[in-house]
């Protein structure tokens, strides 16, 4: 049996590395025996699989020298259908389309939306409260103010302080003047907006809505710092 048979007769699965280098793997050789926590070396000896045949350590950018490098995969999953569901906690594969494109959904899994309405003007007014070694991520906010409105044009400005709303720095959105029935939308939920400070809170500042109110619905999501 050649380097290359003897090599195609197993699988090989990196699992890590010892204090003086040698990498340990869990194998299946050609016979269906799961080999777990052997070093290359023992590998090596035992003549189940050989290394040399995979480039473990190649750096970012680096050329592949031939040998059968360790990529990692997806199970392809073609348009329109759905991936069988498993259990909360449990291991599940990845998944990308038939072109090798992997599936992705951005966000975060516990997305939290809030709903605030103001019939008056607002000054450096918490949206949302800060909260100790934590930071905010808002990955959408808008500012829609009624048609009720009474008045030309009305700014309204927020964004991430300690006290206050900032005014360049930390600024989520702003719109110098939203006219009756108007206003504005920044992120589609999908990517990250905005990050906090730590403790920081998303603050607000509005003109008055004479005859009407501001409503503003903000989605985000808490992370420790």
């Amino acid at each position: 049996m050649d380097r290359r048979q003897r090599h195609e007769s197993s699988r090989v699965f990196l699992v890590g590395f010892d204090s003086d280098g040698a990498y340990y793997v869990a194998a299946v050789d050609s016979a269906g025996t799961l080999l777990t926590n052997v070093s290359d070396r023992a590998l090596r000896d035992l003549g189940k699989v050989d290394l040399a045949l995979i480039d473990f350590l190649i750096a970012h950018d680096g050329v592949n020298s031939g040998n059968y490098t360790v990529l990692m995969g997806a199970a392809a999953l073609a348009h329109g259908a759905n991936p069988t569901a498993v259990a909360a906690g449990d291991v599940t594969q990845l998944y990308a389309n038939r072109h090798g494109v992997p599936w992705v959904m951005g966000g975060h899994p516990n997305v939290a939306t809030l709903r605030a309405t103001y019939t008056t003007a607002q000054a450096d007014v918490a949206v949302i409260a800060g909260v100790a070694s934590t930071k905010l991520v808002v990955t959408r906010i808008s500012a829609k103010l009624s048609k009720a409105y009474s008045g030309t044009a009305a700014a309204i400005r927020l964004g991430f302080g300690a006290a206050a709303t900032p005014t360049t720095t930390g600024v989520v959105a702003s719109h110098p003047g939203v006219a009756a029935g108007g206003g504005m939308v920044e992120g589609n939920g999908g990517g990250i907006l905005g990050v906090s400070a730590d403790a920081e809170g998303l603050y607000v500042t509005a003109a008055v809505p004479t005859g009407g109110d501001w409503d503003v619905n903000v989605s985000y999501y808490a992370v420790p710092s």
